[in-house]
């Protein structure tokens, strides 16, 4: 429950930004995000397309597209500063998730448990 409240949250302010700095996104933004994502799945970009229209999800591509468009300008103004937490104490520092801030730390990814035979590992077939 508090893991949906914070993510519409985190939903709804983005939006609100996105609404006051007039951000949207673009038939472009489109293109682009389903090239990736045809990429990523090996597939053509058109039958990645074809799927998303489909099953309704193009506005939730939409939702993606703007919210990472918000970050990013919200990223160009904004001031880092690496804190550990001990030293966290006032109220004008709060911890980020690194992966919205753009880093990558990968201290924190367990090793992996069963054996490197990725035979057994097989994409989820997709019968739409």
């Amino acid at each position: 429950m508090q893991t949906t409240e914070r993510a519409l949250r985190e939903h709804f302010t983005l939006e609100r930004i996105a609404e006051e700095q007039s951000i949207d996104a673009e038939p472009a933004d489109y293109d682009a995000e389903v090239v990736l994502i045809a990429a990523q799945q090996d597939e053509p970009p058109r039958r990645v397309r074809a799927r998303l229209e489909k099953r309704g999800q193009m506005d939730a591509l939409r939702n993606q597209i703007v919210e990472r468009k918000v970050i990013d300008l919200i990223c160009q103004f904004a001031e880092f500063t690496d804190v550990s937490p001990e030293d966290s104490n006032d109220d004008d520092t709060m911890g980020v998730d690194l992966t919205l801030a753009g880093g990558h730390d990968t201290t924190n990814i367990p090793e992996a448990k069963h054996g490197g035979d990725a035979e057994g590992l097989r994409e989820p077939v997709d019968h739409t």
